[in-house]
């Protein structure tokens, strides 16, 4: 990977899934990170409530922080209210943009987006970031409304925004919420069931029907660390996809995932149930355009990522 030139980072939902990656990743490189979330602890780190925080109050930490980059990977997507998933993905990217945007010397901005921003994809399509988006459901709504926001502050020669629109991730300390992170959390408890003489409980799902585009949660910290130090062919507001280009079925998925942890588990599929994140059934994204900007492709083979995953379910 190309070594970035920012020198200090400011990384929004530091405390999140990506956010733990994220941070890790710039600090392997030698930068300064300072991280902000609302739990947010240590001697560069910044507690502040980003869904409750002012335009004012951003700008204020930005200007004492003095980052070279700013890094957006606070968000919602489970376990929050309609009014909380607004406030988090389609407000506060307008509130970031006009704080970096009020300094002296604005940061790039590295805005992790969805793949959800796009809404269903047809069959046998590989969207790219030419088509048109056409959310259907609030998530992908609200997703689509925080990339709006920033790229018309970088359309209006403000700052310089990067968006990337990112698939489904993976990779250790995935969250329970989600379905890998869940298989990989009732795999560990099985074990340890095995371990003790008990046998191992089913692991008891909706219809797995669905084809995914995954993508490691390193190879998308390469994009981030990329696109920090800026984007070749783009202008001030770039979108990229990032992904592995390819659709995974999710029941192969699930099924791959037990046979690499060893464990007898049954997977039993029994009910339907409604996601958060729309009705997407089957996802495969062009990732040209990243290669081309960003010099990125991913990296970590599905398997590799999946034994990680394994070895460390848990979030920490």
């Amino acid at each position: 990977m190309t070594e970035t030139t920012a020198r200090t980072v400011v990384v929004f939902g530091s405390t999140g899934f990506a956010g733990r990656h994220l941070c890790a990743a710039f600090e392997a490189t030698g930068h300064r990170v300072v991280r902000v979330a609302r739990r947010e602890s240590g001697p560069d780190g910044v507690a502040l409530d980003l869904a409750a925080a002012s335009p004012g109050e951003i700008a204020g930490l930005l200007a004492a922080a003095e980052p070279d980059a700013l890094v957006n990977s606070a968000g919602a997507v489970w376990g929050v209210t309609e009014d909380q998933m607004t406030l988090l993905n389609a407000e506060l990217p307008a509130k970031l943009a006009e704080a970096a945007a009020s300094l002296p010397r604005p940061p790039r901005v590295v805005h992790l987006g969805s793949v959800h921003e796009y809404g269903p994809v047809s069959p046998g399509v590989t969207a790219s970031e030419q088509l048109a988006p056409r959310p259907d459901s609030g998530y992908g709504r609200a997703k689509l409304a925080g990339t709006q926001a920033l790229l018309a502050v970088a359309g209006a020669g403000l700052l310089e925004v990067v968006v990337l629109r990112v698939s489904n991730i993976l990779g250790r300390g995935a969250p329970p919420d989600s379905l890998p992170g869940m298989v990989a959390h009732h795999l560990a408890a099985a074990q340890a069931d095995v371990a003790a003489g008990r046998p191992a409980p089913a692991l008891r799902l909706s219809p797995l029907m669905s084809f995914r585009d995954f993508v490691d949660v390193r190879d998308v910290c390469d994009a981030v660390l990329e696109s920090a130090r800026g984007v070749s062919d783009g202008g001030p507001g770039t979108v990229l996809n990032v992904a592995r280009g390819e659709a995974v079925a999710v029941r192969m998925l699930v099924h791959r995932m037990v046979e690499l942890s060893g464990i007898p588990v049954e997977v039993v599929e029994e009910r339907a149930c409604d996601s958060v994140r729309g009705t997407i059934s089957g996802q495969r994204y062009d990732i040209t355009a990243a290669h081309r900007a960003l010099g990125w492709r991913p990296r970590r083979p599905l398997d590799v990522t999946l034994r990680d995953m394994l070895r460390q379910p848990v979030a920490r």
